[in-house]
């Protein structure tokens, strides 16, 4: 036998530290302590149209500007640049706020038709949040918004298809409907474990309480379980004005805030004016 091939021998033959050990040492005798800061996992979800994305974006405050807190803002509803345009421009040239807009990836299919690269989509969307969490602290980030997790889900289903051929329209059998829930599950699974806020922005069809002629999915559920707050937004029109009103459905941590109500935002229709009070549910929220 070589020298060499001794040494493996010997290697193979010394018995490891089994997991049982390691996880006994981990619970029994290291001192376990509570973090300071749990940063908040929030689902926004609604209708098109329920100031959705304005809320999530005055998570940012004068205060966080003044300290030099940041967030980014993931948008895959192609609806960010109007508010950011209109309402937050100055704080896109500091840099408090970043927007990750060249997201969804295109590439060409055999007829030279464009057509969205899911795969490159996803990875970038995976890229993202793996720079948050190399960055957060030197970067000072504050919170990651994800705006956009009905079509995460559907970019999902459509990676699940290009993998197996499946035609868009096609019927899917249920053991492929698991690498689609997979996709997306631990994608939202990975964002959750960033140590900054989290808001993620649903459609309504993510609402429980609304799919009342239909059962909800399997994959929805579990997206709903998996946020530690979920806030309904709503639109109302009474008339002579719309109100925007937000409702808790879920607030992991303190049970007394669910089902309060909050009207943030009022427009008054005869006067083309409007009151716009974000603080007042984000303060519920533990955000500001």
């Amino acid at each position: 036998m070589t020298e060499w091939a001794e040494e493996k021998t010997q290697q193979t033959r010394t018995p490891r530290k089994s997991l049982v050990d390691k996880m006994s040492k981990k619970l029994f005798e290291e001192p376990f302590e509570l973090p300071d800061f749990i940063p908040n996992c929030t689902m926004f979800y609604g209708e098109d149209n329920t100031a959705k994305t304005g809320l999530a974006l005055e998570v940012l405050t004068e205060e966080d500007i003044e300290a030099g807190r940041k967030i980014v803002v993931i948008d895959l509803d192609l609806g960010l640049m109007p508010l950011l345009t209109e309402y937050h421009r100055e704080k896109v040239a500091s840099g408090n706020i970043i927007p990750a807009t060249d997201v969804i990836k295109w590439t060409e299919n055999s007829k030279g038709k464009p057509v969205v690269d899911y795969e490159a989509t996803l990875d970038t969307i995976y890229a993202i949040a793996v720079s948050v969490l190399e960055n957060y602290k030197e970067q000072n980030i504050k919170a990651i918004i994800f705006d956009g997790g009905s079509k995460f889900l559907k970019y999902s289903e459509q990676q699940m298809r290009v993998e197996k051929a499946i035609s868009p329209d096609g019927g899917v059998s249920q053991r492929y409907w698991i690498i689609r829930n997979k996709l997306f599950l631990e994608g939202l699974e990975f964002f959750k474990m960033l140590p900054v806020h989290k808001v993620f922005i649903f459609h309504d069809d993510f609402v429980p309480q609304q799919q009342v002629d239909k059962k909800i999915s399997a994959v929805k559920l579990q997206t709903n379980q998996m946020m530690s707050q979920k806030v309904l937004c709503e639109r109302i029109d009474t008339g002579s004005a719309v109100n925007f009103r937000t409702t808790i459905h879920k607030y992991k941590g303190d049970i007394t805030k669910e089902g309060k109500s909050v009207v943030f935002a009022t427009v008054n229709k005869e006067e083309g004016e409007y009151v716009w009070e974000p603080q007042k549910i984000l303060k519920e929220l533990g955000f500001v």
